[in-house]
């Protein structure tokens, strides 16, 4: 089973992790808008935390840096993704949201 969450969404990065206790290398993530791939990294960040819950050796976070800098109005349509399938990792609830909502004042502040 592979398990990952998305913790945070800023204008130039994605944090988060992904775990399977099938596979023995790190996975690969990768970010889209509209399906376009907008960044690519490998999960292999040591999260103590994770470690601590039992998820292997803890090395399953990322940090996945957008090739360029995304509009805030897009952050809540970014979705991360098991690289090569379909599978999205959910996201927190609040993630992205925060700063979407300040560029959508800014844009239309009535």
């Amino acid at each position: 089973m592979i398990r990952g969450s998305v913790d945070t969404i800023t204008n130039k990065r994605v944090t988060g992790w992904i775990y399977s206790d099938e596979h023995k290398k790190s996975l690969s993530v990768e970010a889209l808008i509209n399906d376009q791939v907008v960044g690519q990294t490998v999960a292999n960040v040591l999260r103590p935390d994770l470690k601590e819950a039992g998820l292997g050796d803890g090395k399953c976070g990322f940090e996945l840096k957008f090739d360029n800098e995304v509009d805030s109005l897009y952050l809540p349509f970014v979705q991360v993704m098991l690289a090569g399938t379909d599978l999205e990792l959910r996201r927190w609830a609040g993630a992205g949201f925060r700063d979407y909502f300040r560029a959508l004042y800014q844009r239309y502040p009535r």
